[in-house]
């Protein structure tokens, strides 16, 4: 009785492994081209949604044009063209997202300012998470200066909004807030106000600020608080 060839078989079964491997990646080969072929999945709809003050549209259309311009609906990069919608000055967040058969929504979020960051020229904002940003066109808003290092962002953004809370029970608004090296505050306040305050527990401090400011018998100049046991008033009229 003769033994079976199992040589042979081996080699039938290779070659039969190496034909379907050719022909599956054959497949995908071309299931992938049309898949990446804009012809066959172009992109019809873009649909942009946000709230937008600031933000250029012209900006946004020539960004949307460099990434959509011969991109299907399967190629298009999805974290290229956010990518490139985040590194606009005036955009915080941006989402992306296919949806078939043939469109691609974008949502920005734009940044809100908080105030002004330094005395730079061109200006840069800051938002209330200490975020800095610096439009390349400029806007001209209303806001209060905080100047201090970048590091301090996150002390100054907490007093700030500490004083514009108690503020808004009374006729005086914040201009500038400065942190001093080592650590005191100057405030000023329109109209023409200076408040010092002392490195120790300064949200304190302003606290007691508002309360003297409610019992003074005229208009001041400036209130210094940085004394342990007291503070001095410059009344407007003192010469």
């Amino acid at each position: 009785m003769a033994k079976p060839d199992t040589n042979n078989t081996s080699r039938r079964w290779i070659w039969a492994v190496l034909w379907l491997s050719l022909l599956g990646g054959s497949g995908a080969w071309v299931w992938w081209y049309y898949l990446a072929n804009p012809a066959f999945f172009p992109l019809q709809v873009v649909r942009i949604q946000g709230e937008f003050r600031y933000l250029d549209p012209a900006r946004i259309e020539q960004i949307l044009g460099k990434h959509l311009t011969n991109s299907g609906f399967f190629s298009l990069n999805l974290t290229r063209l956010q990518t490139a919608c985040l590194a606009l000055p005036w955009v915080a967040e941006a989402h992306i997202r296919r949806v078939w058969p043939n469109a691609v929504h974008i949502t920005l979020t734009e940044q809100i300012p908080l105030a002004r960051w330094g005395e730079t020229d061109p200006v840069t904002w800051i938002n209330a998470k200490g975020e800095l940003f610096r439009p390349a066109r400029a806007v001209d808003l209303t806001l209060p200066v905080l100047i201090g290092a970048t590091e301090q962002a996150g002390e100054l953004i907490t007093l700030l909004q500490q004083i514009q809370t108690t503020l808004s029970a009374t006729p005086l608004q914040l201009r500038r807030l400065q942190r001093h090296p080592p650590g005191s505050w100057s405030i000023q306040l329109y109209p023409e106000l200076t408040v010092l305050l002392d490195h120790r527990q300064p949200r304190q401090r302003w606290r007691h600020f508002i309360q003297i400011y409610s019992q003074l018998p005229k208009p001041a100049r400036r209130i210094d608080l940085r004394y342990p046991q007291g503070f001095a008033v410059l009344f407007k009229d003192a010469v």
